[in-house]
């Protein structure tokens, strides 16, 4: 897929879609590179500094919705497709996992139950 997303690690042109979300009107998507030697995952576009000092002055607290059990569930089912989506099947299932900007670690638990 061509688009204006190009990967920041390595430059690729070539990215796919793994997921989107719209975020106060505005949608972002989150892309893998395609280069075997990269796989770097990245959010297109990147918001304006403007925009997320304005999100985190409205609501200090961004990871509240993970309060109720079934926010937990929602959160931990999408990052169950981020790994099914992202993480190419030939790789070894244990290994190291770098997870910038992770919240409260959700994704990393995931992973980790996954083994």
């Amino acid at each position: 897929m061509q688009l204006d997303a190009t990967c920041p690690v390595c430059s690729c042109a070539e990215v796919r879609l793994v997921a989107s979300k719209c975020v106060r009107e505005m949608w972002y998507r989150v892309y893998q590179c395609v280069n075997v030697e990269c796989l770097h995952g990245f959010v297109w576009p990147l918001p304006e500094e403007a925009f997320l000092t304005a999100v985190y002055k409205d609501d200090p607290n961004l990871n509240s919705y993970m309060l109720s059990e079934e926010s937990s569930k929602n959160v931990a089912s999408f990052h169950e497709h981020l790994l099914d989506a992202y993480i190419d099947p030939r790789l070894p299932r244990r290994g190291r996992l770098l997870d910038v900007g992770s919240g409260i670690g959700t994704f990393v638990q995931v992973a980790k139950n996954r083994g």
